[in-house]
């Protein structure tokens, strides 16, 4: 299972390096836009999967201790080169390379002064939800690409789970 989860997140992030790489560099930086840029969101969703990286191996993963490196929201080549060495280290890593439970900061009320605690998690289960947040993330560059006169994938920002139910519905209306 990991394996597939690995792999389903790999493929999460070339499609949006597909559907990004052709994007006015002004678009994806959000000159002009009053709400979050594309580059962005961008740069949220690969600062999770660096700080599952870093976590995973320590034992602890803490995603609010991001880098947040602001050239991958301004710099298209240089984010979308992210992308794609972020898909390949997701190939690369074999499942049995991750432990089999590690601890994860649970955030609380965002309060710098609050203690900090800990969850057990699995791979499984934060590999699971980094797909669903860049899923989540997807969808509002859809909104974003589309708000700029983008033709966009109607796959793109859409969980496996909705395009599933939407395709029963569709052979059922047939």
């Amino acid at each position: 299972m990991r394996t597939e989860l690995l792999e389903a997140n790999a493929r999460l992030l070339q499609q949006g390096r597909h559907v990004l790489r052709d994007v006015d560099p002004r678009i994806f930086a959000g000159e002009g836009a009053a709400a979050g840029s594309i580059g962005a969101h961008l740069r949220h969703c690969l600062d999770f999967y660096d700080a599952f990286f870093r976590g995973a191996r320590r034992g602890v993963v803490d995603y609010d201790a991001r880098e947040r490196d602001p050239r991958t929201e301004s710099d298209l080549p240089f984010a979308l080169a992210r992308v794609e060495r972020t898909a390949a280290r997701l190939t690369a890593l074999e499942g049995s390379a991750l432990p089999d439970r590690f601890r994860v900061r649970i955030g609380g009320s965002g309060d710098g002064d609050a203690p900090q605690h800990h969850a057990d998690s699995s791979p499984e289960r934060e590999l699971d939800a980094l797909f669903s947040h860049t899923v989540h993330h997807w969808a509002l560059i859809a909104g974003l690409l589309r708000a700029a006169g983008h033709d966009v994938p109607v796959e793109f920002g859409v969980a496996p789970s909705t395009l599933r139910a939407r395709g029963q519905a569709a052979a059922g209306a047939g």
